[in-house]
C-alpha cells in the first residue's frame, strides 16, 4: 500500500490499516461500488477478480517500470489506486481513520507554517 501513498498528490491520504481491509465487514457493498465507479458496465466484477484487487492493496511492493510498460498491468494498477480511495473514505469515517486524518492535516499544517515562515496567508483584496 505504500506505494499508493507515495504518489504524487496523494499527501491527504492515510495510511489505511491492513486489518481494517481484511475485515470483510468493512468490505460490505464495495465490490458493487468498485463495479459502478470504474464503469464496468459491460462486465461484471467477480469475487476472485474483487479479492485480486484486495489482496494486491495489502500484499504488493510497488510495481516496477518493467511491469509498468505492461498496459493491461497499467490500467490494474490504476484501478487499485481507485479502490484504495474507497477503502480510505470508508477508513476516515472510523474514529481510528479520523486520528490519522487529524494527524495528516497537522503535518500539512506543520509544512506551510515552514515554507510562509507562520505566517497567515491573505488574500488580496477583491480576489474573492
Amino acid at each position: 500500500m505504500e506505494w499508493v501513498l507515495d504518489q504524487e498528490g496523494h499527501d491527504y491520504l492515510v495510511d489505511v490499516d491492513r486489518a481494517f481491509i481484511k475485515n470483510k465487514e468493512n468490505l460490505v457493498g464495495l465490490k458493487e461500488k468498485i463495479q459502478d465507479e470504474l464503469n464496468m458496465k459491460e462486465e461484471q466484477l467477480d469475487d476472485s477478480q474483487f479479492t485480486q484487487y484486495i489482496k494486491h492493496l495489502y500484499k504488493s511492493a510497488a510495481p516496477s517500470k518493467e511491469s509498468l510498460a505492461d498496459e493491461k498491468y497499467f490500467m490494474f494498477l490504476q484501478d487499485i489506486v481507485d479502490v484504495y480511495g474507497m477503502i480510505h473514505n470508508r477508513y476516515i469515517k472510523t474514529p481510528e481513520g479520523k486520528y490519522c486524518s487529524i494527524l495528516i492535516l497537522s503535518r500539512i499544517g506543520q509544512n506551510v507554517q515552514e515554507v510562509h515562515g507562520g505566517g497567515f496567508w491573505v488574500l488580496p483584496q477583491g480576489s474573492l
